[in-house]
């Protein structure tokens, strides 16, 4: 019985993971208007505003824009 409650709970964990992950994916594909694949600080604050209110500490390498995988991350850390 424990077994199966520790599967479905981890089930629980990964399906929401995934759920969260397309909604940022979502978010990031409407507020890339350009469709470059990064979003710039004025993209962000029209469409990511969470992204935008932390732009500096997302964008790790430093580039002026943030890319999907910098947003992700940040949200796996809980830098946002």
């Amino acid at each position: 019985m424990k077994k199966l409650l520790v599967l479905c709970l981890l089930f629980s964990i990964s399906s929401y993971a995934n759920f969260t992950e397309n909604r940022i994916e979502t978010k990031f594909k409407g507020a890339d208007v350009n469709n470059d694949g990064k979003l710039s600080l004025e993209e962000a604050k029209k469409g990511m505003s969470k992204v935008s209110e932390n732009f500096t500490k997302i964008d790790t390498n430093n580039d002026g824009y943030v890319s999907i995988e910098e947003i992700i991350a940040a949200y796996e850390k809980n830098e946002w």
